[in-house]
């Protein structure tokens, strides 16, 4: 684990990719707490908001719940998709700003897994296939450093203990 406290640390990648479920069973294991994209929509009664400035105002509300979290001591996985530079971006000057170390994991799985795992109707999220196609078609590479993981290819044990190894670099 990493011996800077707090942190910051973004769990993301496209819909079905296995964000949530990392992110989810991350948290305890790094003593953080998980804030989801999906969760922050639902709690602020914003479901089915997704254009641009919408998505703006979600991942500002996630570093607004994160800066109490932080300030307290509390590090902090943020889970979303953070397909667009301009969002990775919001959370690089948050975190250089208060000066908290900050860590990227961008999530990756096959088409094949993707499709299963979106065509199914899941809790944390409202991204069906489609969505997934359009964010595939939108997203920008991440020129940050990060660490890559493939949900279709590795266990989630394999992925937490990179994720803990990648924090104590």
């Amino acid at each position: 684990m990493s011996e800077q406290y707090p942190f910051v640390l973004v769990v993301m990648g496209l819909p079905g990719s296995g964000k949530t479920f990392l992110a989810k069973r991350l948290a305890p294991v790094l003593n953080a707490v998980h804030i989801s994209s999906d969760r922050v929509r639902k709690q602020e009664q914003r479901l089915g908001w997704y254009t641009s400035s919408d998505k703006q105002w979600i991942y500002q509300e996630m570093l607004v719940q994160a800066t109490k979290l932080l300030q307290q001591e509390k590090s902090v996985v943020l889970d979303g998709t953070f397909h667009r530079r301009t969002y990775r971006q919001l959370v690089k000057d948050f975190a250089a700003i208060h000066r908290w170390p900050l860590f990227f994991v961008e999530m990756t799985a096959g088409e094949e897994t993707i499709h299963q795992r979106v065509t199914k109707p899941r809790p944390d999220s409202e991204a069906d296939y489609p969505v997934y196609q359009l964010l595939k078609q939108q997203y920008e590479p991440l020129q940050l450093p990060h660490l890559p993981l493939d949900s279709s290819r590795q266990s989630v044990e394999e992925m937490l203990g990179a994720v803990e190894n990648y924090l104590t670099q």
